[in-house]
């Protein structure tokens, strides 16, 4: 991963704000492809503050200032598009997650673990507990 420089969104030049975004962006495409969620969780939250503070730092900019180099457009681009592909590998990361999940625990079909559910305990009638049912 690249180092962790976070300009203080106050004081730093709009470039330091957006290669800051961008190494951010690229820890955590690294992190995706790696599949280590708890460093995803850690450098997330990171990426979205760097995004947050560029936005901040454009809207709040003076007119007077001299306006942006042209490459910025293809930059801003690039990480748009990066975001994007990023969206969807989470979405699809999380739908892997489900159905391993749904594989191991499937869903309750009667809401009751031990037959029949009753307070009395008849719902038991001398069988093993059935915690999983089949999937066939």
């Amino acid at each position: 991963m690249h180092p962790s420089f976070a300009p203080s969104a106050a004081s730093a030049s709009p470039e330091a704000l957006l290669a800051t975004v961008e190494s951010h962006l690229a820890d955590v495409g690294a992190l995706l492809l790696q599949g280590d969620a708890p460093a995803l969780e850690r450098c997330a939250p990171l990426l979205r503050q760097a995004a947050l503070d560029l936005s901040r730092a454009l809207e709040n900019r003076p007119a007077s200032a001299p306006a942006l180099p042209p490459e910025w457009a293809r930059r801003v681009q690039a990480v748009r598009g990066q975001l994007a592909l990023q969206r969807e590998q989470l979405a699809r990361l999380a739908a892997i997650t489900e159905r391993q999940v749904a594989s191991f625990l499937p869903p309750d079909q009667n809401g009751t673990t031990y037959g029949s559910g009753s307070p009395t305990g008849t719902g038991m009638r001398g069988s093993a507990a059935r915690i999983y049912r089949s999937q066939s």
